[in-house]
């Protein structure tokens, strides 16, 4: 057997692994660039309803009285917030301004006996995002010193011109700033929490209605460390 022929399996092994690393490079690379896309430009999300845009929606928010009587601004400030961040997110809905659904809702009794889809058929809506609030608060829990916002709401949107009283979506959506920590009262304030809050509150919201992208923050970044 020649010299020559002894070779050819070390030299078969060696012609595989740079086949193999030709194949596994470029995958490499695809996966750094599209990691490097993910950190320039954020993660994508995709969303969980589609069915909002060109169409005419109205935002109804219920806030139980005794949450009125501690946070008696909480109705429009959800509203404000939440229509905020459905303008930039969302520029072709057409939102019902939320100014005529407060002043309906404080002119009308018992407004919220009324089936979602009669609040939007009254304002000739195609869309209700009728948002329940079930908790809301300032302080962190068994504290006077500490503040820590937290939100949990039962968000529905409900298509008027379906049969049914389904909701098309909903999701139970609870929400907290800071993440990580309470802050001390006397680094904040309760509106300053409040506006972070519902800011969040708001983002995370209307994410659910679009695709979009999210960066995560970095530490520098973060307001709650």
């Amino acid at each position: 057997m020649s010299r020559l022929t002894l070779r050819l399996p070390w030299l078969s092994s060696a012609l595989l692994v740079l086949l193999l690393a030709g194949l596994v490079l470029p995958l490499s690379g695809c996966a750094f660039l599209y990691m490097a896309n993910e950190q320039q430009n954020g993660k994508k999300v995709e969303a969980q309803y589609n069915g909002l845009d060109d169409k005419k929606v109205v935002l109804v928010v219920y806030v139980d009285p005794s949450t009125t009587m501690e946070y008696p601004a909480a109705r429009q400030e959800i509203s404000a917030f939440v229509a905020s961040a459905m303008a930039k997110g969302m520029p072709k809905v057409r939102l019902v301004p939320y100014e005529d659904v407060l002043r309906w809702q404080n002119e009308t009794l018992n407004w919220f006996a009324m089936p979602e889809k009669d609040i939007g058929k009254h304002f000739s809506a195609d869309r209700v995002i009728y948002i329940e609030l079930m908790d809301y608060g300032t302080r962190e829990a068994g504290s006077d010193e500490l503040l820590r916002g937290h939100i949990k709401t039962v968000a529905k949107v409900f298509e008027v011109d379906t049969p049914g009283t389904t909701a098309a979506w909903r999701e139970d959506l609870t929400v907290h700033w800071p993440d990580q920590m309470p802050l001390d009262s006397s680094k904040t304030n309760d509106v300053e929490v409040r506006r972070e809050l519902l800011d969040r509150y708001a983002r995370i919201l209307v994410g659910r209605f679009h695709d979009h992208r999210v960066k995560e923050e970095s530490i520098r970044d973060r307001k709650d460390l």
